[in-house]
């Protein structure tokens, strides 16, 4: 098994999967994998805000590869909790084995979008082991003398010779699949180890957010009563809030698929909050500013119920 280096370009002439108004453009990215081996390993690009011709540069490699394995790569448009599908790439062995590939492969959902790649040659890491393997190849028949009679001395020689080169061949070939594990498994714990220090201090970070708020709250004028009110709905609302951004930020620093997949069947299921959900995107977006959320006809609509004196008319009435 040899990795697979490769380097995800460009993407041009993507789909809008954000068609609804205020949402603005495709927010993708793109996931490379080999065909039938999606849990071992994979390459993804970060994510490129409002861009249907991205241009990432990403390089990756994919290990585990053996010659007849395909290549997979689909682009998604990342929303704020799940993600949408917009086009997937296919490219078989003999494409890029063993001369590499570049040049834009057309998505087999989209006639008009297109996928930008390198794929480095792997003719140089294999001829190594060609070599060797030649070489034990060529002394296996004994060469005969003049008179037509084989020497055996010579055979016996020759056959120790082959057998050295074929054992040499595979040494070298156990080593470098040595050397490539380990240096996966060095890259794998490297990360790991980053993400947990990481998560720790955003999540320190997080936990001083709640003393910030009730600081910027805090008004000399605010009647002792009301203070307290607010400190108490700044408590009450917290737990939530801290558990989704933590959930975000993980999400974030593992790139992982599946988790957002489990969180959306996981969410899902809890039939009751998904209006409120609705409602708290639409009435205190994190991503859009004053003027986009004006093109949201929820958002507009909900504004202006605000200035309907509600308790007035009832009283009214």
């Amino acid at each position: 098994a040899l990795p697979l280096r490769l380097t995800i370009v460009s993407a041009r002439g993507l789909r809008d999967a954000d068609w609804l108004p205020g949402c603005g453009q495709s927010d993708p990215y793109c996931i490379c994998e080999i065909a039938g081996k999606p849990k071992e390993t994979k390459v993804q690009t970060p994510v490129v805000k409002n861009n249907l011709n991205p241009v990432w540069d990403h390089y990756g490699e994919l290990p585990g590869f053996r010659p007849g394995d395909d290549l997979v790569c689909t682009l998604y448009d990342k929303d704020f909790i799940t993600s949408d599908y917009i086009g997937t790439v296919s490219l078989n062995s003999a494409q890029f084995y063993p001369h590499g590939f570049e040049g834009e492969v057309r998505l087999k959902d989209d006639d008009n979008a297109y996928l930008k790649l390198q794929i480095e040659p792997m003719v140089q890491r294999s001829k190594v082991m060609k070599a060797l393997h030649a070489i034990g190849e060529r002394v296996m028949t004994p060469a005969e003398d003049a008179s037509g009679s084989g020497a055996h001395p010579r055979k016996t020689a020759l056959q120790h010779i082959s057998a050295v080169g074929k054992a040499a061949a595979d040494t070298v070939h156990s080593i470098v699949d040595t050397i490539e594990n380990r240096k996966q498994q060095t890259k794998d714990y490297i990360s790991a180890y980053l993400k947990i220090k990481l998560e720790e201090q955003i999540e320190a970070l997080v936990d001083r957010l709640p003393g910030i708020i009730k600081n910027s709250l805090r008004d000399p004028y605010m009647p002792g009563c009301l203070q307290r009110n607010v400190y108490k709905a700044v408590d009450g609302i917290w737990p939530d809030v801290r558990q989704e951004i933590l959930w975000e930020l993980q999400v974030l620093l593992d790139a992982d698929e599946d988790r957002y997949a489990q969180h959306k069947e996981s969410t899902n299921k809890r039939k009751a909050c998904q209006p409120w959900r609705f409602l708290r995107y639409r009435l205190f977006p994190n991503n859009k500013g004053f003027w986009q959320c004006m093109r949201d006809p929820v958002f507009v609509i909900c504004f202006i119920l605000a200035f309907i004196p509600t308790y007035g008319i009832y009283v009214y009435m």
